[in-house]
C-alpha cells in the first residue's frame, strides 16, 4: 500500500463531516481491495495469473496478466466491477428499507446519513447505504471506457478483435481523451469541481498511456506482437523433401527440426513475456519496472533486432 493513499483519508475528513469521512475511507478501501482481488481471482479462473496489488489515493492496481485470449482478457477486467455491483447487491435490502435507493444513485453527491450512536438501527442502516451509494459510483466510473480504468481495458480488448494491437491501443486511448474532455465539459456546466477534476486527471493519465504505446510499438516492430499464428510462432512449415533421403540425411533433418522448434519455443516464450512487460509500462509507466525487467526488455531487443538485421 503507498503511504500517500493516507492522502485520500485526509481529503475525505476534511470534505465530509469526520465520522461519514472515516466511515467512507474504511468502506472504500475495503471495496478497492475486493475489486482488485476480483481482478486477479479472474485471471488465475482463465488462465492467467496474478500476484500483486497497489493501494495508492487514486484507487487501486492488480497487476495481473490474463491468458492469451479474448476471454480470460474479458473476464479478468470485467471481475472487478461484477464485484461491485455484487457488494450493491448486498447492501440493497438495507437501502430499500431505509428509503435512500435513489439518493444513493447519485454519480457525485452521497445521499443523506445519520450515524448517531442513540439509534443503532438507523447508523447501520446508514453504513449500508454508504457502502450501496460508494460501491455504486465505483462501478460506473470504472465501466466508462477510457484509460486506465476498467471500461477502458474492456474496448481495448474488443478492439483487438477486429483491428492489430498497435493501432486498437492508439484508437481507444484517443476516444478516451475525446470522453475526458467531455466529461470535464460537462462537469463546468454541471459546476462541479469533481468532475472537471476527474476528467482532466484521466485525460492526463491517457496523454501518458498514448506516450508509452508509441514506446511499446518501437518494440512491435521488432516481431513482439499478438496475432501470430501457430505455425508463424513456431515456425513448423511444411517444407518439400526429397523423396529418397539417406539414414544420416534424415538424422540431421531430424536434429535441425528439433533445434528450430526449440528455438521457435524460446522465441515464443520470450516474446510472450516481453509482451506482459510492455502491457505493464502501458499500465504504470516505465518505473513500473524492475532493474531485471528492465535488463531483461532491453536484452530482447537487442537480441531480436540482431537477428532481424
Amino acid at each position: 500500500m503507498s503511504v500517500w493513499f493516507l492522502v485520500l483519508i485526509l481529503i475525505l475528513c476534511l470534505r465530509l463531516p469526520i465520522v461519514i469521512g472515516l466511515w467512507a475511507s474504511a468502506i472504500l478501501f475495503i471495496s478497492i481491495l475486493i475489486h482488485e482481488f476480483a481482478h486477479v481471482f479472474g485471471a488465475r479462473a482463465t488462465g492467467g495469473e496474478g500476484d500483486e496489488i497497489l493501494m495508492w489515493p487514486l484507487g487501486g492496481l492488480a497487476f495481473v496478466s490474463p491468458g492469451p485470449n479474448f476471454r480470460s482478457e474479458f473476464w479478468t477486467t470485467a471481475a472487478g466491477p461484477i464485484s461491485n455491483a455484487l457488494i450493491c447487491l448486498i447492501c440493497l435490502p438495507a437501502v430499500l428499507s431505509a428509503g435512500a435507493f435513489w439518493d444513493s444513485l447519485h454519480p457525485i453527491v452521497l445521499p443523506h446519513l445519520d450515524f448517531s450512536l442513540s439509534n443503532f438501527t438507523t447508523a447501520l442502516n446508514s453504513v449500508f447505504v454508504l457502502m450501496f451509494s460508494l460501491n455504486f459510483k465505483l462501478l460506473v466510473l470504472n465501466l466508462l471506457p477510457i484509460h486506465p480504468l476498467d471500461g477502458g481495458q474492456i474496448a481495448f480488448s474488443i478492439s483487438k478483435l477486429y483491428w492489430d494491437r498497435g493501432t486498437a491501443r492508439i484508437g481507444t486511448l484517443y476516444a478516451s481523451m475525446a470522453i475526458c474532455l467531455i466529461l470535464a465539459i460537462a462537469g463546468t456546466f454541471m459546476e462541479s469541481t469533481e468532475i472537471v477534476f476527474i476528467g482532466f486527471l484521466l485525460m492526463t493519465f491517457g496523454l501518458q498511456a498514448h506516450m508509452n504505446a508509441v514506446f511499446a510499438q518501437q518494440f512491435g516492430e521488432l516481431g513482439f506482437e499478438y496475432g501470430m499464428s501457430n505455425e508463424d510462432e513456431y515456425g513448423l512449415f511444411e517444407e518439400e523433401r526429397e523423396p529418397q533421403l539417406s539414414m544420416v540425411e534424415r538424422w540431421r533433418q531430424r536434429r535441425e527440426e528439433k533445434r528450430r522448434v526449440k528455438e521457435a519455443q524460446t522465441r515464443a516464450e520470450t516474446s510472450q513475456k516481453v509482451d506482459a512487460l510492455l502491457e505493464k509500462i502501458n499500465t504504470a509507466g516505465m518505473d513500473s519496472l524492475s532493474e531485471a525487467e528492465k535488463k531483461f526488455l532491453q536484452q530482447a531487443s537487442t537480441r531480436y533486432k540482431t537477428q532481424k538485421d
